[in-house]
């Protein structure tokens, strides 16, 4: 496995259990610094899925993503963090989908007031 900026165990265990070094090899157009933060970005969701019981990214429905982002407002974190992690579960799940390890991308219709890119 890659090392990843925020390589803590509980990261390195969700990475293996949810095939994130491989989503992360197949970021090829995106910057290291993109690819480290989606990396990070899935791991948390990874582990915040596992609290709830949930050990395999195929049994993730679009409620789990819901509330998922719904524990996400709750934080203290800028609405562009919120939205990263959002377009990362997003790219993440189409990736899954497109290498038929699941059939169904959970994020697909899933809106959020984050959705629209931020104005820099």
């Amino acid at each position: 496995m890659r090392k990843h900026q925020r390589g803590t165990v509980e990261i390195m265990e969700a990475a293996t259990a949810w095939e994130i070094d491989d989503f992360a090899t197949s970021l090829t157009a995106a910057s290291a610094n993109t690819v480290s933060a989606y990396v990070s970005d899935i791991s948390q969701f990874a582990n915040w899925v596992e609290r709830q019981s949930i050990d395999d990214p195929r049994k993730v429905t679009k409620d789990v993503v819901r509330q998922y982002i719904g524990f996400l407002t709750t934080m203290k974190m800028a609405k562009r963090s919120v939205g990263r992690k959002v377009a990362a579960l997003r790219k993440y799940f189409a990736w899954l989908v497109r290498d038929h390890k699941i059939e169904v991308d959970p994020t697909a219709g899933v809106r959020t007031r984050f959705a629209a890119r931020c104005k820099r």
